[in-house]
């Protein structure tokens, strides 16, 4: 790929991000089921392009750029995080909400998957462990664990990670608005107010100046280097760092690490040495986030605009088989687990990570504001500590589990049957509510 493609298919990707928003803007239903402009730009580009209409030419290059740049996008999740221990003892029940879902998904759903195949033998191997990525992260862990797939020679598992994922955010908001309807209902929510209006500018339009906040802070002299410079330069750093590293591994012992981890591992090392070193205040965790989203918004789109259409039209029976079962999985086990494991405010966390965990976080709080519209609740900020928790578990699945998935599906089965197992014996002991 030269300079010059690489620079056409970022001016295409951006054409048809500003189309999905616009689009996004103008249609209140795709508002209301808080799909992303991405995801409605990558559609566009789908049915504009070779597949479909034939309007336009979608790259080949399109399937090959989540594979790099969600190299970045993990590098920059766990480079910055710190975890205050006071935070952990009040918020670890939303942990465990989390965790028992999680593992509960990852051993039913790769276990479904299974069964499936002996219907649809056709099925990519290993495929139902995309569902579970695909529902608990949405697109974006589903691209991250499909572009390590497609390093092991398993192309179709990102095309049907993509097809999960939105299928995945349907389900969430769907089953979502009915739990939100029950709890208000039988008053479960603790903080609902009747005259309570959703600000229009959550759906659409520009956020009105009290609302708007800075993507980023200068953390140094522009006349040294552009603050965002700096903090992309940190992100690379990790990842060549990394690439190092593992480069030397491979070569000595010949032990191949995916090069999603390599970023990450150097980012988990490198924070606490800036710390000691008291160089902390270099460091934009917004503009890292940022850059995070906007890589993750190029990665949806592309991926997205390259879904395979024959897929869908082969597995549409499992892959709703598989979305309901998981769909009415996840509704039982958050309710179930929010209401054992968390002492206060045990209807909005559940709500809050159920739509975690079958849409993405940004879903998880919209529902959270249909029961808890002023955010009153200790939800939004449980939501926040919890995942970071969880961080350990959920942000290396994706590059770790696709391997260990190539050895055996029962493996990863067996990791899924550990966490819950673990979840559940630990909240027992130390959170359980009467």
């Amino acid at each position: 790929m030269s300079v010059g493609s690489l620079f056409h298919d970022l001016m295409l990707l951006g054409t048809f991000l500003l189309a999905g928003f616009v689009i996004r803007e103008l249609v209140r239903p795709l508002q209301k089921l808080f799909i992303p402009s991405a995801v409605i730009g990558g559609a566009l580009a789908l049915v504009m392009g070779q597949q479909v209409l034939g309007v336009t030419t979608i790259p080949s290059s399109f399937e090959r750029l989540s594979g790099v740049l969600i190299n970045l996008i993990m590098t920059a999740i766990v480079f910055g995080v710190t975890i205050n221990r006071q935070r952990i003892k009040s918020y670890v029940d939303y942990t465990a909400v989390i965790a028992t879902t999680y593992g509960a998904q990852l051993a039913v759903g790769v276990t479904l998957g299974a069964v499936l195949t002996f219907f649809w033998t056709d099925l990519p191997h290993a495929w139902g462990i995309m569902g579970v990525f695909s529902f608990w992260g949405g697109h974006g862990t589903a691209a991250s664990a499909g572009a390590v797939f497609q390093e092991m020679g398993v192309e179709d598992n990102l095309g049907m990670g993509m097809i999960l994922s939105t299928v995945g955010l349907i389900v969430a908001i769907v089953a979502g608005m009915m739990m939100a309807n029950w709890g208000l209902r039988r008053n479960k929510a603790a903080y609902f107010k009747v005259d309570a209006k959703t600000d229009d500018s959550v759906y659409r339009g520009p956020l009105p100046p009290e609302l708007r906040k800075p993507i980023g802070l200068e953390t140094v002299s522009s006349a040294g280097i552009n603050s965002l410079a700096l903090q992309l330069a940190l992100m690379m750093f990790c990842m060549y760092l990394g690439g190092s590293f593992f480069g030397w591994i491979k070569a000595a012992y010949n032990i191949n690490i995916p090069v999603i981890v390599h970023g990450m591992l150097a980012a988990i090392l490198l924070w606490p040495l800036l710390l000691k070193l008291n160089a902390s205040a270099y460091v934009d965790k917004t503009s890292i986030n940022n850059l995070s989203g906007l890589c993750l918004e190029l990665v949806i789109c592309s991926a997205v605009a390259t879904i395979r259409l024959d897929l869908v039209t082969t597995f549409i029976v499992p892959i709703l088989i598989y979305s309901i079962i998981i769909g009415a999985l996840s509704v039982f086990l958050n309710l179930w687990a929010a209401r054992r494991f968390c002492s206060v405010d045990w209807f909005e966390k559940g709500i809050t990570a159920f739509g975690q965990g079958t849409g993405n976080t940004s879903t998880g709080l919209a529902l959270l504001r249909c029961v808890d519209p002023d955010l009153r609740s200790s939800a939004t900020e449980a939501c926040g500590i919890g995942t970071s928790l969880f961080i350990p578990i959920y942000g290396i699945m994706p590059a770790f589990a696709p391997a260990i998935a190539m050895r055996s599906i029962w493996y990863v089965v067996g990791i899924g049957l550990a966490i819950l197992e673990t979840t559940l014996v630990l909240g027992r002991v130390f959170l359980w509510q009467k």
